[in-house]
C-alpha cells in the first residue's frame, strides 16, 4: 500500500483492517466522551454522601456539646443535602 499525501481526499486506511481510521477515531472519542460523563456522575453521587455524612457528624457533636453551633456555609450544606438541623444555633 503506498502512502497518501495529506489531503488527497482519500481516506487513510488501517493496513490490518483495511477500515478507515476515522472510523477507530470516532468509537475512541465516544468511549472516552461516555467514561467522562459516568466519572463526573459518580464523583458527584460521592461528594454529596461525603456532604451528608458531615452534616451528621454535626449533629452528633451538637448532641454532645451544649455551646456548638453551625456556620452560615454549614448549615446551607446541610439544608441542600437535606439533613434537619433543628435546634442548632447559626452563627454567621
Amino acid at each position: 500500500m503506498s502512502r497518501v499525501p495529506y489531503g488527497s481526499g482519500r481516506v487513510h486506511r488501517n493496513r490490518r483492517t483495511g477500515r478507515p481510521i476515522s472510523r477507530r477515531w470516532a468509537k475512541g472519542i465516544a468511549l472516552t466522551f461516555l467514561v467522562v460523563v459516568a466519572v463526573v456522575a459518580s464523583l458527584d453521587k460521592i461528594m454529596e454522601r461525603g456532604e451528608r455524612a458531615e452534616c451528621f457528624a454535626w449533629k452528633e457533636q451538637a448532641s454532645h456539646n451544649s455551646i456548638f453551633y453551625l456556620t452560615g456555609g454549614q448549615a446551607e450544606q446541610c439544608k441542600v443535602v437535606g439533613v434537619s438541623m433543628k435546634n442548632i444555633p447559626v452563627k454567621g
